[in-house]
């Protein structure tokens, strides 16, 4: 596309993602913005961040599963945070919560692994201790194998890639 076409594209359907839309609307846009990201992602540039904004000021529940793709595709499964780097972290911590509440507690860990395995010297102590302790609660409350499995990685990867807060 043309230099300036991701940034006019992204102002001509930001209004379909508001709460008053319909979540089909919502999700159409969603996916659209996963494509677009997929298929310009080397000339995004400052748009990155923009994107990153979307996905973390989006607050309507029904839409997790969409903000979760979203930012698996923005930040290549958690490898590439370039724009957002700093705000990554708290942004993890925070959402962690609702997506404990979901489904998608196995595609969140996922994420998690590779965003502390890829960038863990931008995620501070207590950030660090947030997703441990977290990460315990879910083994405690999941009955799912597979969720107790990628907990364990979540830990294993904390202990490797950055280190273990006294809390």
């Amino acid at each position: 596309l043309e230099e300036n076409a991701v940034a006019v594209l992204w102002s001509h359907i930001q209004d379909l993602l508001q709460p008053v839309s319909s979540p089909e609307e919502r999700h159409v846009a969603f996916t659209f913005l996963q494509c677009l990201i997929r298929g310009q992602y080397e000339q995004l540039g400052m748009m990155r961040a923009q994107f990153f904004a979307v996905v973390r000021g989006h607050t309507l529940f029904e839409d997790l599963p969409h903000r979760l793709q979203l930012f698996r595709t923005l930040s290549k499964d958690g490898k590439d945070l370039e724009h957002f780097e700093e705000e990554t972290g708290p942004f993890l911590a925070e959402w962690m919560r609702d997506v404990m509440s979901s489904s998608k507690i196995s595609d969140f860990l996922s994420l998690a692994i590779n965003v502390i395995k890829f960038n863990a010297a931008y995620m501070d102590e207590d950030i660090i201790s947030s997703l441990v302790l977290n990460t315990c609660l879910i083994a405690t409350k999941t009955g799912q194998e597979e969720d107790i499995k990628l907990c364990l990685k979540v830990l294993d990867t904390v202990v490797a890639y950055s280190f273990l807060p006294s809390e």
